[in-house]
């Protein structure tokens, strides 16, 4: 089954559409992941970033799990080995990185949270992320100030694909504020 979030209640859920495989069967190996992988995303147009009236029909959903524990790197952790899971543990990846604004953090979390051969974290699409915010806020460290606030929710996610119970392509998508003091003085 693929997995959309449906995040109009306190704890975002997913609703339910086919998948590529089954979680419950034995996966079926490099060729088929990389298949899921090369299948296109669900089109998106830009205005669909932008906030709208709520939806006036609720999908049916499915709940996004909590996190047992902390893990690598101060990742929240413990999710279930479930494509739910899956899309939970991304969340608290991509919310750990982006509600701290750290190149350093950015490193830290994809050196423990990203499998070997994944690339250098400064090519990650998040770390990269940090960095525009960063220089576009014109902060000159490699982390957001004291007075600026950075809150990353979950807003929706997609499952694209599963092959076998270890293996789930995900895509989440956050909901980002910031908040930005600056100081000023005159003589």
């Amino acid at each position: 089954m693929f997995y959309a979030v449906v995040a109009d209640t306190p704890h975002p859920t997913l609703v339910p559409a086919p998948l590529a495989t089954d979680p419950a069967q034995p996966g079926r190996g490099e060729q088929a992941r990389d298949a899921i992988a090369a299948e296109p995303m669900l089109p998106v147009q830009a205005a669909d970033a932008r906030e709208t009236a709520a939806a006036v029909h609720l999908a049916p959903g499915i709940a996004i799990p909590d996190a047992t524990g902390v893990g690598p790197a101060g990742v929240a952790a413990g999710f279930p080995r479930t494509p739910e899971g899956a899309v939970a543990q991304l969340a608290a990846i991509e919310v750990r990185v982006i509600e701290a604004m750290s190149i350093p953090t950015a490193h830290a979390v994809h050196q423990e949270w990203t499998m070997p051969g994944a690339g250098e974290a400064s090519a990650w699409d998040v770390t990269q992320g940090v960095q525009a915010f960063l220089a576009a806020s014109r902060q000159e460290a490699s982390s957001k100030d004291e007075t600026t606030l950075v809150q990353a929710i979950p807003a929706a996610g997609l499952v694209k694909g599963v092959d076998g119970p270890d293996w789930v392509l995900a895509c989440v998508l956050l909901d980002v504020r910031a908040s930005i003091v600056a100081d000023a003085r005159i003589g």
